[in-house]
């Protein structure tokens, strides 16, 4: 992420005449052409226009005699976009029994590089898994196994070659739930009773459950509950 391009070459030559420095675009047209007449072994092609761009430079020596050689072609390319990162599974705001968890992403970058997981199932938000070579503009995906119950928050970082970095916009929330309500007791009428009240009062010690949801009352001659009756 940068306007500027250095280049140095080393040579073996004790009577130069010339040395020229070339840039060139992605189209191969020519960007730069810099020459010396000394020995000058380097040169910074600086505030280039375009910082979004595909590179190629090489360097020619000419000696005073005439003869002269030209170094291979090389690339350098320049980016200064961050990479996209969109989530797509779990949606956000998820609540879920399920403690093992497949998390989805798309990436989107030129020079995509590598993306991880961060979460803050640990306490506290920091990168859980990573992909070294994620597939661009397409799904990848994280699965986590054993989770603990808790509300969580998600992310993802991806980094293209040129070192940009980021995240999704926003991160988004989990909340697993895993762990059945606790035990609770029945209160009144107390197990076996007899009686010819057909509307019975029925009471029962409240449980305790973070996402309580309701309770549902069953009756049946059945002690397997297999065609209750209420």
């Amino acid at each position: 992420n940068r306007n500027w391009i250095f280049v140095n070459v080393s040579i073996n030559e004790s009577n130069i005449a010339n040395i020229t420095y070339y840039l060139y675009n992605s189209s191969f047209d020519l960007v730069n052409e810099t020459n010396y007449t000394t020995s000058t072994f380097s040169h910074n092609f600086t505030n280039l226009a375009d910082t979004n761009e595909k590179y190629y430079y090489n360097v020619t020596v000419r000696d005073k005699v005439g003869f002269g050689n030209s170094t291979e072609t090389r690339v350098i390319t320049l980016d200064n976009i961050n990479p996209a990162v969109r989530l797509d599974q779990p949606i956000n705001a998820t609540l879920t029994a399920n403690n093992n968890v497949t998390f989805n992403y798309t990436p989107s970058d030129t020079n995509l590089k590598n993306c991880s997981l961060h979460t803050n199932f640990s306490g506290t938000f920091m990168q859980n898994v990573s992909h070294t070579n994620p597939t661009n503009n397409a799904k990848n995906e994280f699965s986590l196994t054993t989770i603990a119950d808790g509300l969580f928050v998600w992310n993802v970082l991806c980094y293209d070659q040129a070192g940009n970095n980021a995240f999704n916009n926003t991160n988004f929330t989990l909340d697993i739930d895993a762990t059945p309500p606790a035990e609770f007791r029945l209160d009144t009428p107390v197990n076996n009773t007899q009686s010819k009240n057909r509307t019975p009062f029925l009471n029962w010690t409240i449980t305790s459950d973070l996402h309580f949801d309701n309770y549902t009352i069953l009756f049946d001659t059945d002690e397997n509950f297999g065609s209750p009756d209420f």
